[in-house]
């Protein structure tokens, strides 16, 4: 027996270390062992929750090289299965023909290490998880870490486009899934996922593991709309940790239990035990983050799930709508970000202003860029800090509205209408952070978020509502998992538009006074102290107050206006 077959995990990670570029552009990552063992344990917890013995099928429909597929092995004999058993149960997939080999060597060392021969049939095929190939083949148990591909990668686009791809050895274990659930921008993984649920027996178990945007993401809602149609949430493992080394991405696993009704023979559950699909017999969703000891969560509807994220991050929980007559911001202001165009076509006209008294000039003439990084809760840094548009750095940016018509007309329009007192909003966040342009002279670059009041509530109140340290939750739990880091938020306009703004003059009033105080709190870089005052008087404004809230918000304000706590 060689040290390979001794050792197929040691197999399976120099074989993954050798991965080629082709496969990481289409989102193929090595699973590391201890992820792998997570992924797997989640699985067969909710099955062993569900179900009396052991699942007579368990697939890992990318399975790459079989780390899941040995994590998956190794468990099977831990909860009492023999090794014979495990053979005949554990099957994977995958379209890379070197990756199916490797597979099929790895279990057929990890057979030999447990005494037996070679498995007379192939445990591992070439197939496609998002082919229609057979379509027939369904699973107690889907487990697996499937590409995070970029839904614009050519190769990606010609799969949507054909519905399938190569054929199976023994006929892939999934249809495609529905193309009217994806948008252009869904993230490949999530098509998986939904592949994958339609793959299982009902009553069986899905672990997938999904980028955490999955959960928030516009471009997903079709793929979870139509998982919920399936399957119900019975668990989620979330991790700000690194698990890959060419892919910075966090990440989640989504625990899903395919409805028990709607055909097909499925396990039974355990004496007792009603089927998770059964009404009224759901616990929730149980939330695991890291180590963190569990909670539970209420299933989310059809929209997004990025609450459960919340949850599992140790985000405060909801405290409901405003306790005062109140309208969304976007029945009283026009919110609006630009796109790729509208950032490539300022970038191209961008330059460094010219110091001086009429630095920024005309209002509507030129156009004073600001990008997420110059905004601060109440300030605008243009002109002292520092930014970088395109590749190039710039202290002072600008772009003449004239030059923006020369390459782009509507452009050049788009910016005209945003040359009004504004709302200038941040994204990739931790908190919302909300700088007032009175003159009308900045243009918002992509993604910052321009807010237009109607005129029904000022402008200054509307930052102040903006501010708020119960805005700033809502927003957060509402799209967790969105930006580029688990601590970050993505704030885009149709978020903003839903935040409950309060119509009553008087409240409007004292949220005019209190954005002064924002304003002047952030310009002196103040304490702890003031900010959670300046905080709970800002809830105050919606009848809100909760300090357990305004802790949160005030522990992650930037440090550029907030002193650390002594």
């Amino acid at each position: 027996m060689t040290a390979a077959r001794r050792d197929p995990r040691s197999l399976v990670e120099r074989f993954e270390s050798t991965l080629g570029e082709s496969r990481r552009r289409l989102g193929a990552h090595y699973t590391p062992e201890a992820l792998a063992e997570r992924l797997v344990d989640l699985a067969l917890s909710e099955f062993d929750r569900l179900h009396a013995g052991s699942p007579r099928s368990v697939c890992d429909p990318s399975c790459g090289a079989g780390s899941i597929l040995l994590a998956a092995a190794d468990a099977l004999v831990d909860r009492g299965m023999s090794p014979e058993q495990v053979l005949r149960s554990v099957r994977g997939f995958d379209t890379d023909p070197a990756s199916v080999a490797m597979a099929r060597t790895a279990l057929s060392g990890w057979a030999e290490a447990h005494g037996l021969g070679s498995p007379p049939e192939p445990l591992v095929a070439i197939g496609d998880a998002l082919g229609a190939d057979s379509g027939e083949q369904r699973f107690d148990v889907v487990v697996g870490n499937p590409p995070f591909a970029s839904p614009l990668d050519r190769d990606v686009a010609a799969r949507r486009r054909a519905g399938a791809t190569s054929g199976s050895e023994t006929g892939s274990p999934v249809v495609t899934a529905p193309t009217t659930a994806a948008s252009a921008y869904t993230d490949d993984a999530a098509l998986h996922l939904l592949a994958a649920v339609r793959s299982c027996v009902p009553g069986g178990v899905v672990c997938m593991l999904q980028p955490q945007s999955v959960l928030g993401a516009r471009d997903a809602a079709g793929v979870r709309a139509s998982v919920l149609e399936l399957a119900d949430i019975g668990a989620l493992w979330a991790s700000d940790e690194a698990f890959f080394e060419h892919a910075s991405v966090e990440v989640c696993a989504l625990v899903l239990i395919r409805h028990a009704s709607g055909g097909g023979t499925g396990p039974e559950p355990a004496e007792g035990e009603p089927a998770h699909g059964s009404p009224g017999s759901g616990p929730g969703v149980m939330i695991h983050w890291r180590d963190r000891p569990t909670t539970r969560a209420v299933a989310p509807g059809s929209g997004s799930w990025a609450p459960l994220l919340a949850v599992a991050m140790g985000h405060p929980r909801g405290i409901g709508s405003a306790g005062v007559p109140s309208a969304p911001l976007g029945e009283l202001a026009t919110c609006t970000a630009g796109f790729r165009e509208e950032f490539y076509v300022l970038a191209e006209c961008a330059h460094e202003d010219v110091p001086g008294p009429e630095r920024g000039g005309a209002a509507g003439r030129v156009l004073q860029l600001v990008t997420s990084g110059l905004i601060d809760p109440g300030v605008n840094r243009w002109g002292s800090k520092h930014c970088r548009i395109g590749g190039r750095s710039f202290e002072a940016p600008v772009a003449e509205l004239d030059q923006v018509a020369k390459v782009s007309p509507r452009v050049a329009r788009w910016c005209a209408d945003r040359s009004s007192p504004k709302l200038l909003v941040a994204s990739q966040t931790r908190v919302l952070e909300v700088c007032l342009d009175r003159s009308g002279a900045t243009v918002p670059l992509t993604p910052v978020v321009s807010v237009q009041s109607h005129g029904v509530v000022p402008a200054e109140a509307l930052a102040a509502v903006l501010s708020a340290p119960s805005s700033s939750l809502a927003l957060t739990n509402a799209a967790a998992g969105t930006g580029l880091s688990s601590s970050a938020v993505r704030v885009g306009a149709p978020a903003l538009r839903e935040i409950e703004v309060p119509t009553d003059p008087e409240t409007s009033g004292r949220a005019v006074e209190l954005w002064a105080g924002v304003e002047r709190l952030a310009s002196a870089g103040s304490t702890y102290e003031e900010w959670f005052e300046l905080g709970t008087e800002l809830d105050a404004l919606s009848g809100r107050v909760r300090s357990d809230v305004v802790e949160w918000w005030v522990s992650r304000l930037p440090r550029s206006v907030r002193r650390q706590r002594t």
